[in-house]
């Protein structure tokens, strides 16, 4: 049917509008065809146009250029309650929101041009599997906003001018958006883990014309965002460093969603309509000399822990210049430029917080706000020129304690409304209108030695419990008259805090607090404290501490010049060179005072060297007893131990200086031997030898290698006594005797040291068949107890030698021996043809495995590891069945 601007909307009287339709003769799989033209209040629509029957198309048959529907502008456009509906080829103009999905799913929303809703361009809310597609946005708050919906194609879209370009509030999984092009405004994710860790967001999008980098669930050690980046996204990543980039003109510049150990350093983040810097969910994160300034906030954190945001310039954002919120705890906040923003600093359900070393002036609200924040230490801060208050706690902030500031020149220096229980000392408080405001709901605050100049009224206090002096002194007030008369420094009268009849300092000091301090403080290098490393990247971590608080550290590495780090007490290396190398840490108070640790350690990251000289690999020796030499060096660290292993058991430790070991009372079979050294950075070498120990036929013991010499022998024994037996004839001429010497002299003797020779041999073979069944079932179960546990990326290296070891064991099981010259893959054929059809199939499944597993992700190794320990676990239960057959005997 067709929409015009008059008439019924029949198909014998087709024009009509689109509300009279939609409410008359729609229903459901229609397709409504609006003809060019505005449709609005003027001719008969009313708005939103709602859609409430199911697989409805409504399109413009002319394109959004000349159909246009303009709402009342104070409502939505077109608002959606059924499934499976298509809007396409509108103009959509003048509405709080231009097209609402509500409660439904699969719909298709392509190539329309919403401009100017006062709210959101396209809003979902628990609606999936939605295509939105083509369409133009600008001029709006939202331009695609989604909530709590899920599986939503948002591609190639055209969004610009809005606060949020595409805002995904607690989504579902397996959202794409792919393709967008967004101007002066980006992407925003906000919600559990889940939000940041399963969209499927592509760097194809484009920020102002630069891509969006979004990466999630990797450990990205060592990488780095590109320089050309337009908005960066993160979501449960580790290691990563964004550095030197220009993230400007979005909505978030740089967004961390449940992720840690981020450096975020040297970045250009300005005019973003939202948060230059947020961080939700994310721990052990460094914010290090950035400059920040005209976004809406500077720095947010939510729900985040153990982060350090220091020597940032932050300047000129409208809100905030630092937020931290939800339930924040142990964040550091130091030494910071903080200028020009609403609130410096504002803190709100935080604890155990650190802010240090800032400079907070000329912001228009307050230089630091605590709002149900507790356990804060606020400590060498300028604070100065702030339009209402320095410092203001409300709302139940306890436990906080506010040291060593220069706060002057605010509308209030300090202003305490129900805060309770915190302590103001050392503190320089003048040229406020007042210096400090106690309200009537805080209590039992403690100010002392303290200086209050120049401020238009010194302290107010209204509170019960609060104290103004400690046991031993008082404050500093220029406006005391009382005297000190015997010369202690401590005025003869208290000096009365008003109003009348309210609070007292009892021990006013009558010259100013010496608020100098000349104790350096206490420093310790903690880490590392191995001195050899075996990794071109170190962390080095100290602790602090000082009767004011530390005011910043500064690091240098092998004499070169000094970094300043703020109070951070970390500090990565990477990239490190092999050799020695010194980090000196040097940590300063608020007074100047410093001290200086250093730390040695060598980094190695080239294994030792080791050759087995004797005996030679591959020889036969005749002696049970065997002594094994070698030669071992590390040019860089020194070889700091040895061990040796035979046949598989267990390693023998050896000391450092051993460079040889004696075996005794071997078995005459084949036997290998293992060398390794480890340097002390923990590299290592090793080298193996294969050796048989064979005494000879009629010796101690017999080889099954000589199985085959025994038949050669008899024939050799039988000739001779025939010889014998002719000479004895020819001699004696009595042939009787020559039986009588072939059976009694001869072939007696022969027999018996032949039965003998072979029991021996039996015995013998049944041992070691039974020693390589222990051998093989030992390491399968070791493989088996392996997987059961947490597994990382480092225990595959390990894991795929205990399975080659198990193969080599299967090895000699078959009189298989590994020649160095082979590939696993010939050792594999080698071992598959001698062990026969009857195990040939499960070796070469393993086998199968095997290869598989050298390519395999990480999502993909656990369980090929499962698969090949399931195949040796049918290989040992076979071999215990069958111990060995009459061949083998």
């Amino acid at each position: 049917m067709e929409a015009g601007a008059n008439g019924k909307g029949t198909r014998e009287n087709p024009a009509g509008n689109i509300t009279y339709i939609l409410t008359n003769n729609a229903s459901a799989n229609d397709v409504i065809n609006v003809k060019p033209g505005t449709y609005s209040t003027t001719i008969g629509e009313t708005f939103p146009l709602n859609l409430t029957h199911p697989d409805i198309t409504l399109t413009a048959t002319e394109g959004p250029s000349a159909t246009i529907i303009n709402g009342t502008g104070n409502t939505w456009g077109i608002y959606v309650t059924a499934s499976d509906i298509t809007i396409n080829d509108f103009t959509i103009i003048n509405t709080t929101t231009g097209i609402y999905l509500g409660g439904s799913n699969d719909h298709t929303i392509t190539n329309n041009t919403i401009s100017n809703p006062s709210n959101v361009g396209i809003l979902l809310r628990t609606s999936n599997r939605n295509t939105i597609a083509g369409n133009t946005i600008s001029n709006t708050h939202f331009g695609v906003y989604a909530y709590s919906s899920g599986k939503t194609m948002i591609a190639g879209n055209t969004i610009a001018h809005t606060e949020d370009g595409i805002y995904l509030l607690h989504p579902d999984e397996n959202n794409t958006i792919y393709g967008n092009v967004m101007k002066q405004c980006g992407i925003v994710l906000f919600g559990s883990s889940v939000s940041f860790t399963s969209q499927r967001i592509a760097e194809n999008n484009t920020v102002n014309g630069k891509p969006v980098y979004y990466y999630k669930n990797q450990d990205m050690q060592g990488a780095s965002i590109p320089s050309d980046a337009g908005q960066v996204i993160l979501g449960n990543v580790t290691g990563l460093t964004i550095k030197d980039v220009n993230v400007s003109g979005g909505s978030v510049g740089i967004l961390l969603g449940y992720s840690s150990n981020i450096t975020i350093t040297g970045n250009m983040i300005t005019t973003n309509t939202e948060e230059g810097i947020y961080l939700v969910g994310s721990s052990g994160n460094m914010i290090v000399s950035n400059t920040l300034t005209d976004n809406s906030d500077g720095i947010v954190l939510e729900e985040a822990s153990g982060n350090t945001i220091t020597e940032n310039t932050i300047t000129n954002n409208p809100w905030y210049g630092v937020y931290l919120c939800g339930y924040t705890n142990g964040n550091t906040i130091a030494n910071n430029s903080i200028t020009s923003n609403m609130d410096g600093i504002r803190l709100l359900h935080s604890i155990n917080t650190t802010v240090a070393g800032n400079t907070i002036s000329s912001n228009t609200g307050d230089g630091i706000l605590l709002y149900a924040s507790n356990n804060t230490t606020i400590t060498g801060n300028t604070i100065t020129s702030n339009l209402n208050n320095g410092i203001w706690m409300w709302d139940s902030s306890l436990n906080n304690t506010i040291r060593s500031n220069h706060i002057t020149s605010n509308e209030y220096g300090v202003y305490v409304y129900a805060g309770s229980d915190n302590v103001f000392t050392e503190n320089i408080i003048s040229e406020n209108a007042d210096g400090m405001y106690l309200s009537g709901s805080s209590e039992h605050n403690r100010v002392y030695r303290n200086n209050f100049l120049g401020n238009s009224h010194n302290a107010w206090d209204e509170g019960t419990g609060n104290t103004f002096n400690s046991s031993t002194i008082g404050n500093y007030w220029d406006d005391y008259t009382g005297e000190d008369t015997d010369g202690d420094g401590i005025g003869e009268t208290p000096y009365d805090v008003p109003p009348s009849g309210g609070s007292r300092d009892y021990l006013p000091v009558v010259e100013p607090n010496n608020i100098v301090d000349s104790e350096p403080p206490t420093l310790t290098v903690t880490a590392p404290t191995e001195p050899a490393i075996n990794a071109s990247s170190v962390t080095v971590e100290w602790t602090g501490s000082d009767n004011l608080g530390i005011h910043y550290y500064m690091m240098r590495k092998d004499g070169d010049s000094w970094t300043k780090l703020g109070i951070t007490t970390i500090y990565f290396f990477a990239g490190l060179s092999e050799g020695s190398h010194t980090i000196d840490v040097k940590a300063y108070d608020i007074a100047g005072n410093t001290n200086t640790k250093s730390v040695t350690f060598t980094i190695d990251v080239t294994g030792p060297s080791i050759e087995i000289t004797s005996p030679d690999d591959g020889a036969t020796l005749d002696e049970t007893m065997v002594r094994v030499v070698w030669s071992a060096s590390d040019d860089v660290s020194g070889i700091d131990r040895c061990r040796i292993q035979l046949d598989g058991g267990a390693w023998l430790p050896l000391s450092t200086a051993t460079t040889s070991y004696e075996f005794e009372e071997l078995s005459e079979e084949v036997h290998t031997v293992r060398v390794r050294v480890i340097d002390k950075a923990g590299n290592s070498a090793e080298d193996t030898l294969t050796f048989t120990v064979d005494t000879g036929f009629l010796g101690l013991g017999l080889s099954l290698e000589y199985v085959a010499a025994i038949g050669g022998g008899i024939l050799v024994m039988i000739v001779t006594s025939v010889l014998l037996g002719i000479f004895l004839v020819r001699h004696l001429g009595d042939p009787l005797q020559l039986w009588g010497v072939l059976y009694h002299a001869r072939l007696k003797a022969l027999r018996t040291t032949i039965a003998t020779s072979l029991q021996h041999l039996l015995r013998m073979h049944d041992r070691k068949t039974t020693r390589i069944q222990n051998r093989v079932e030992a390491t399968v179960d070791e493989l088996g107890t392996r997987l059961e546990g947490s597994l990382r990326n480092e225990d595959k290296h390990a894991l795929i030698n205990l399975v080659r070891e198990t193969f080599y064991i299967l090895g000699k099981r078959f009189d298989v021996t590994w020649k160095k010259t082979w590939t696993v893959g010939e050792f594999m054929s080698t071992l598959i043809e001698r062990a026969g059809p009857a195990y040939a199939n499960l070796l070469e499944e393993g086998y199968r495995h095997y290869e598989e597993l050298l390519y395999a992700e990480r999502a993909e190794w656990r369980e090929t590891f499962q698969a090949i320990h399931h195949v040796l676990v049918k290989m040992t239960e076979k071999l215990r069945a069958n111990p060995s057959s009459p061949t083998e005997r």
